[in-house]
């Protein structure tokens, strides 16, 4: 089990000072048909500007998620790491931090291109900030090298339940901190339901328009019939321009666990090949309307839940014009 006990414990007081608005939630999740380097890359990229400063005072508030992930529905060639081996993506995930593949000071690259104004220099403002903390901790006589090594130890690991995954499944999970299921593939009485009520991991899951709130809740209350802090965390999906048709099962769940912890995807077509256009304009409105819905229920928006597929990286961009608004 690559995931040590006190790693556990560490993330599970993370999730928990989540839950007391005591920190920010940011996850970047990428996908593809085989996992590269570029994509850890990638996903630092969208952790720094999602973060919207350096990795230095905000990252120490931030709770920080990275993912990288076999496309279950690749085709053409077999995937150089197996969709269902945790192990080997864990693995692989920890090789490329450990090399430098996730030096923060390259992982910019991605976005040198960018020809939207607003996001190029939105994109602009995060590097100099970056640079000019490592600048000053090297100025201090400290090694920038040990300054990013800190920092990439503050990054926790997810892994996807899969619709297929039994107990029997189960060591595979073990390799992530938090374990991200989608809110469909659940059922009250499954035997996914079942296996992430005896683990310990924390626990996101999206959810998507058509989702009841009596079903979420039913799950909810499976997984966490104790209703602990930052346990479980609801990631808000919505597609389209009407965010408030989640409203139902936002108030439906708020009015049974008012402690729920709610995070927000304003950019879900990007995480699929063919998931529609999405311009940073709508990415901006989904989030404020999100807020709002989570405040009119007694709570907040904790943070953000990206995904975007290796395709799509370039597209990626447009996040960066929306999810300052609040800073």
């Amino acid at each position: 089990m690559l995931v040590i006990t006190n790693e556990l414990e560490r993330f599970r007081s993370d999730t928990d000072a989540l839950a007391r608005r005591d920190s920010r939630f940011l996850r970047a999740a990428v996908r593809g048909p085989v996992v590269q380097p570029e994509h850890l890359e990638a996903a630092l990229g969208l952790i720094l500007a999602l973060t919207g400063m350096s990795m230095s005072e905000e990252g120490r508030r931030t709770l920080k998620v990275v993912e990288l992930g076999v496309d279950s529905g690749a085709t053409g060639g077999s995937p150089s790491i197996g969709i269902d081996d945790g192990s080997a993506r864990a693995n692989l995930l920890r090789a490329l931090v450990a090399s430098g593949f996730s030096a923060f000071d390259r992982s910019d690259r991605w976005l040198d291109h960018v020809t939207d104004d607003a996001v190029a220099d939105r994109w602009a403002q995060v590097r100099d900030n970056l640079r000019r903390d490592l600048a000053f901790i090297e100025a201090c006589g400290v090694d920038p090298d040990v300054y990013t090594q800190i920092q990439r130890a503050s990054l926790y690991f997810s892994s996807r339940l899969t619709s297929d995954t039994t107990s029997d499944g189960a060591r595979a999970l073990l390799d992530a901190h938090l374990l991200v299921a989608s809110a469909v593939d659940l059922q009250v009485d499954s035997a996914q339901v079942r296996l992430l009520a005896r683990m310990d991991n924390p626990v996101l899951i999206q959810v998507a328009l058509g989702v009841e709130s009596t079903g979420l809740l039913g799950v909810l209350e499976t997984i966490d019939r104790l209703r602990n802090p930052g346990r479980v965390i609801v990631s808000l999906q919505p597609a389209g321009s009407d965010a408030a048709s989640l409203s139902e099962l936002v108030n439906g769940v708020a009015a049974v666990r008012p402690g729920t912890t709610w995070v927000g995807n304003p950019a879900v077509e990007l995480g699929t090949p063919g998931g529609g256009a999405v311009d940073g304009a709508a990415v901006r409105v989904r989030t404020e309307a999100l807020s709002e819905l989570v405040d009119a229920a007694g709570s907040h928006l904790a943070g953000f839940d990206i995904e975007v597929h290796a395709d799509r990286i370039g597209e990626a961009a447009v996040v960066l014009a929306a999810l300052g608004y609040d800073r």
